[in-house]
């Protein structure tokens, strides 16, 4: 079991171009590839909504499902800067409204083995396994500050390795 690298950093714009301008234009990164709020959303409604809240995120998801949800920039190969935009309907179910940093992320080789790991570890793991719209498993923990940190394991076909 290992961690290969550190696979993203996540953050809230709170002016979505003027970011790109400053990662793109004065960093010099490059864009890699774009998630569509359609693509996305629909992963984000929170377990506890009820079926009316849950239907009526769902709707709001479809109206806006051509919309730029998350922005990859490339860093390195393999390593990418992820930023959200600025949202109202993110911030009900992510980001909270609070610009700035999100979470990180870890790429490992083993994801069942590292959860498994970290449950046995007494780490506060917050969800299950599961497959993103990115063709990359993953699962959920916090650091004893309460800071989010996202374990990922690509697929052959995951954007992050092919792009989208």
């Amino acid at each position: 079991m290992k961690i290969e690298h550190l696979a993203h950093i996540s953050f809230r714009a709170s002016d979505l171009e003027r970011s790109l301008y400053f990662y793109e234009k004065c960093l010099g990164l490059s864009r890699a590839f774009v998630i569509t709020m359609g693509e996305f959303g629909p992963q984000l409604i929170p377990d506890d909504a009820t079926e009316e809240e849950a239907a009526a995120l769902r709707a709001e998801y479809e109206a806006r499902k051509d919309e730029v949800g998350i922005v990859y920039l490339n860093v390195a190969p393999g390593q990418f800067i992820e930023l959200f935009p600025g949202d109202p309907l993110l911030d009900r179910v992510k980001t909270g409204q609070r610009n700035g940093y999100l979470h990180l992320c870890l790429e490992v080789d083993d994801i069942q083995a590292w959860r498994e790991h970290m449950v046995a570890m007494g780490a506060n793991v917050t969800t299950e396994i599961s497959l993103g719209c990115d063709n990359a498993y993953q699962f959920w923990m916090t650091d004893p500050d309460g800071n989010e940190i996202e374990m990922m394991q690509y697929l052959p076909n995951a954007y992050q390795r092919v792009g989208k």
